[in-house]
């Protein structure tokens, strides 16, 4: 778990210059109160001339802020807002200080967010989580604009095994803050808890899993039309529409982000990947081996490129003895794919599911020595773990 940091704050709040002219008794007394940190009586005499005055934006202004001093935080917004529905006077003021306890309440949430990181047993863990939870809800009803907040209280939710939970903060920053990274955040999150879901396999999970991803589409949508090249919206714009079945528009998604930049290895993978699973295995390898072309230690796409490869070999191979022709065609493909997979083990020597790809490749084209080097290489490995 990463730690947070915390917002700088600079020193403590105050109310200001306070004036005393042309006041009532009552005002007159509560500012004296507030002047001498007596904040019970400042209170006092607020709620006496608010019950004589229900309409006194200055007089719900300071009560605000007094409740704000006694740490009466939730009617102090109460309070604000009063003061806010009377008139705009006092508006400055109210702002400065809920940034003020946003500030306060932001570092209190990133406090309690390090020492949970820090804890050492699970119910000291759970403790910190859900305080700094309450702290950032705080922060986010003082200053409901501020993004950092609400990624650090999806976060926390996380880290409390809460995905679901984590996606309301999400929502709202969107809603509030409509940032680029708003819309990644939140349609990551909907993919991914989509996608658990799925893999559980029952009716019911799928059913909600394809709701995760139908609302996860809605929102990269809309965030690709305000952040049109950014990177992670469409990629997972374009896997949201893949889990939801609608491949159709998934290529679409992935073919737009290719023209919007067709030199992102990343989109080029992605394009390919589509259409190998497809078995659109040509345009799939004209996209992947642009991705290598682009950075030619790219991992993923080495490895795509070489199932593109085999796949490619099987269908031509299955299709030859369907139709009882004989063929050395698909003999070609496979040798494609082995200079690929020693690229990956060169990269990657202890993976043991690409020792079996790779002599089962070997054991394709009757290279039987080959093959048997492969699975022995495998097993080894797989004994030793």
């Amino acid at each position: 778990m990463k730690k947070l940091i915390a917002f700088l704050l600079l020193g403590a709040m105050s109310f200001g210059l306070i004036a005393y002219q042309c006041g009532s008794t009552e005002m007159t007394s509560a500012k004296l109160y507030i002047d001498q940190k007596n904040y019970p009586k400042a209170q006092e005499f607020l709620e006496k001339e608010l019950a004589k005055n229900p309409k006194n934006d200055e007089a719900y202004y300071y009560l605000g802020a007094v409740n704000g001093e006694l740490g009466d935080y939730d009617q102090m917004l109460v309070n604000f807002n009063k003061s806010l529905e009377i008139s705009k006077n006092y508006e400055t003021r109210i702002n400065e200080q809920k940034a003020f306890y946003w500030g306060k309440f932001f570092n209190l949430g990133v406090m309690a967010y390090n020492n949970a990181t820090n804890a050492t047993d699970d119910d000291s863990v759970k403790m910190h989580f859900e305080k700094a939870a309450e702290n950032f809800q705080f922060a986010i009803t003082c200053l409901p604009d501020s993004g950092g907040t609400y990624k650090n209280l999806a976060y926390t939710y996380l880290n409390l095994g809460q995905p679901e939970r984590s996606l309301d903060p999400l929502r709202s920053m969107v809603k509030n803050v409509k940032s680029a990274e708003s819309y990644e955040l939140l349609g990551e999150l909907l993919y991914k808890t989509g996608a658990g879901l799925q893999e559980k396999k029952t009716k019911e999970d799928s059913i909600e899993a394809l709701n995760y991803f139908n609302e996860a589409i809605t929102a990269l949508t809309e965030g690709k039309q305000k952040y049109p090249n950014n990177e992670n919206i469409m990629v997972f714009l374009g896997y949201a529409y893949v889990s939801a079945d609608r491949v159709e528009d998934a290529i679409d998604a992935f073919q737009a982000s290719v023209n919007t930049d067709p030199n992102n290895q990343h989109y080029r993978y992605n394009y390919g990947s589509i259409l190998l699973n497809m078995n659109e295995f040509d345009l799939a390898e004209e996209q992947l081996k642009k991705a290598l072309e682009l950075d030619p230690n790219y991992k993923n796409a080495i490895y795509n490129l070489a199932v593109n490869y085999i796949k490619w070999g099987e269908k031509i191979r299955l299709d030859a003895e369907a139709q009882e022709i004989q063929t050395e065609e698909h003999k070609a493909k496979f040798q494609a794919a082995i200079p690929l997979l020693n690229k990956y083990l060169e990269m990657e020597p202890n993976e043991v599911a690409i020792w079996n790809l790779l002599g089962k490749v070997y054991a394709n084209l009757n290279m039987t020595e080959e093959a048997m080097k492969a699975f022995e290489r495998a097993e080894q490995l797989m004994n030793q773990n």
